[in-house]
């Protein structure tokens, strides 16, 4: 078993029913909140208006997985 971070990210828009999400595979927890960093930063970057017509957050979890061929390109 090998440790992992998944980067969950959530989007939600005004007037929708649902959340929709996004998750990438990160080889460490340094990795996952830098992208993290990365993707807040843009959205922060955006206008008022474009932030008012879509809210969203991320987390980096750490969950244990078995070895997963081809991670360390990501």
């Amino acid at each position: 078993m090998i440790k992992v971070w998944l980067l969950f990210l959530m989007i939600s828009n005004p007037g929708l029913p649902s959340v929709k999400t996004q998750s990438f595979l990160y080889a460490t927890e340094d990795s996952c909140m830098t992208a993290l960093t990365d993707y807040l930063n843009i959205y922060e970057s955006k206008p008022l208006e474009y932030k008012n017509n879509m809210v969203t957050m991320g987390y980096c979890l750490p969950f244990e997985a078995f070895p997963i061929q081809g991670l360390n390109t990501l």
